[in-house]
Order: structure tokens, then sequence, then C-alpha cells
């Protein structure tokens, strides 16, 4: 009868451990977009307008307040991650390959093995979109650049939209990059604009879903519009994307970008409903934010409260960071092992 009694336990101490080896666990991977307001290098480029970021132009830019930057833009990104920096980085503002290559290679994030994703852009400043990935849990499958042109003005050329396709693990996340055209002229008369890039990015989603129609997406821009303009309003309207940043700002009533007395939340990012749900890779609930620490910011002496803590206001040196705030997110694999 002992005998017996000691197989039945040890059988259940197998059963047990077996249970135990499936119990899940979580992996995090952190997201971030930041417009890091004109990261120009000092070198002359002939083909763009870069002439106002050059020690001679009207921003007195050189080798200081360059490398002042870039490691201003290291506490950020360090800052804003959790035990680690953040695993994919969108950013937008960004003139050409080097100051990227000095920012994750230059800084203590060259330990992070960032994959930079870009190429120059036909922006006549220069400014272009890019994503880096911490290559040390995200993979990088495919990159493509999306152009937008408008037809009633050819002549006229801005930012690309990225798209890479990301690894993680064995899934795969489609993330967009976006930086749609400003507001110059004021917001009605440029708005055609901005709804051109929204069709650009609905093709390049339409064309992805037709294969894959349950795609993981993660679209992350400054689009130059609020979640309740006409441009995002038709994107979300034509596709199952979500827009994280418009319940952001209905929640919190705060903003990545403030003009005059008024926060406004043109820094987005929208995910597919596919990241929703019982699915190994989702979106972790509520992880959106506005990354807004209080050395970001400094007090707003004409309008009150705070705003922030920019590199230029018009031809001044203030020595910021930018003049918008980040946005990051959570997204979680379900791992069972």
């Amino acid at each position: 009868m002992i005998r017996f009694s000691a197989i039945f336990l040890f059988i259940g101490f197998l059963l047990c451990n077996q249970l135990a080896s499936q119990v899940n666990h979580y992996d995090d991977y952190r997201l971030m977009f930041y417009n890091v307001e004109n990261l120009f290098d000092t070198i002359d480029k002939p083909d763009t307008n870069d002439e106002e970021f050059l020690a001679k132009g009207k921003k007195h830019w050189n080798n200081y307040k360059y490398w002042r930057k870039i490691n201003k833009l290291f506490q950020v990104v360090a800052a804003a991650g959790s035990t680690h920096p953040p695993d994919i980085i969108g950013l937008c503002e960004v003139e050409g390959f080097l100051p990227l290559y000095h920012l994750t290679n230059n800084t203590p994030l060259s330990k992070y093995s960032y994959s930079i994703l870009h190429r120059d852009s036909p922006d006549k400043r220069g400014i272009d979109v890019a994503l880096l990935v911490n290559r040390n849990h995200v993979g990088v499958i495919e990159t493509k650049f999306y152009r937008i042109s408008f037809p009633w003005d050819t002549a006229s050329t801005t930012r690309e939209i990225l798209y890479a396709a990301l690894k993680i693990q064995d899934d795969t996340l489609h993330t967009f990059v976006n930086h749609w055209p400003s507001r110059r002229g004021g917001q009605l008369k440029s708005e055609p604009r901005r709804i051109e890039a929204a069709k650009v990015l609905m093709m390049a989603i339409d064309s992805l879903c037709i294969n894959n129609s349950d795609a993981k997406i993660v679209v992350m821009g400054d689009f130059n519009d609020e979640p309740s303009n006409k441009s995002l309003s038709q994107l979300v309207g034509s596709t199952d994307l979500i827009n994280l940043s418009g319940k952001l700002k209905s929640d919190c009533r705060c903003g990545s970008y403030k003009y005059k007395s008024e926060w406004n939340m043109i820094d987005q990012v929208l995910i597919s409903e596919s990241l929703l749900g019982n699915n190994k890779l989702t979106y972790k609930p509520a992880s959106i934010s506005i990354f807004r620490d209080d050395f970001l910011l400094q007090e707003d002496e004409t309008y009150g409260g705070f705003k922030p803590y920019r590199t230029f206001l018009g031809p001044r040196y203030v020595g910021g960071f930018s003049d918008h705030l980040p946005v990051t997110l959570e997204l979680i694999y379900q791992v069972i092992e």
C-alpha cells in the first residue's frame, strides 16, 4: 500500500511539473514615437534647403549644439524605457542617416544594437522619418517607403511613409511611420495635403491586408492633425484601425504639442483590431501615454502652465529637447513554456 501511495505521489508530482511548465508569462515590448524637432547634422547638403542649420545660418548650428542635442535625445529615449530603452522607436524631423548613427552608436544606446531603418526623402528641407529597432529583441523582415504626391501641385514634395515588417518571436508586426504635411497656410487650406497622405497610407494598409486580413498593425507619427480631423477620421473609417491617441486625449485632456495655450494631440498611435483580444501578440490595455517627465517641460510664462522644453524658439537657441513630447505604448507577447 505504501508503495502504491508513493507511485501516485510521484505521478502527481510529474503532472504538477507539466502543468507548471505550461503556465503563461508575458514579454513586454515598448514602442515610442518622437518628433525630435529638427535633428540636423552640421554638414551642408547641396540638394536640400538645410542652410538654416549650418554654422553661418540663422540658427548658428554648430558641433556643440549638435552633440548637446544628440545627448539630450539619448536621455529621453533612456528615460522612456523601463528596464531598457524602447524596443521600437519611430522618429521624425531627422536630417539623414548620420544623426541616427550618432544617436545609436555614440551614446550609451550603443549597447542595445539598434538597427536603423531610413532613407533620404524628397522633402526639400531634407528631414525624414526613421525607425530604430533593438535587434536583440526584434527582427527586421522587410522595409518599404511610400511616396506622397499632390496631383494639383506636382512640384511639391514631402516626407515618405516608412513601412517595416518586424519579427517579434514567432509573430509579425507591421509598422508605419508618418510625418504628414504641416498646417502652414492654415489648417483648412493645407488639409488636402494631409488627406492625400492618408490615402497613400490607406492603400498601403489595404494592399497588406489583401493577403493577411488579420495583420497586426501599428501606425505612428506626427500627423499635423487632431484625431477628429478629416484625414484621420477617414483613415479610421476606411480601415479597422483604432486611434489610441484619440481616446487618450478625451480621457486625460492632454497632448503632445502645445500651440499657444492649447495642447494638441498631433503625435498619435493607431493599432489594428487584431492587436486586441486573445492573441499571442497584443496591445497592453491602457499603456498608451504621453511621456512628460518634468525634465521635458519648462514653465510657460506667456500662456501659463508648462510647455515642452524645446531646442529653438524661432531663431533663439533654448537648448532643450524638442517642441513635441514622445508617445509610448506597450505590446505584450504571451509565452507558453
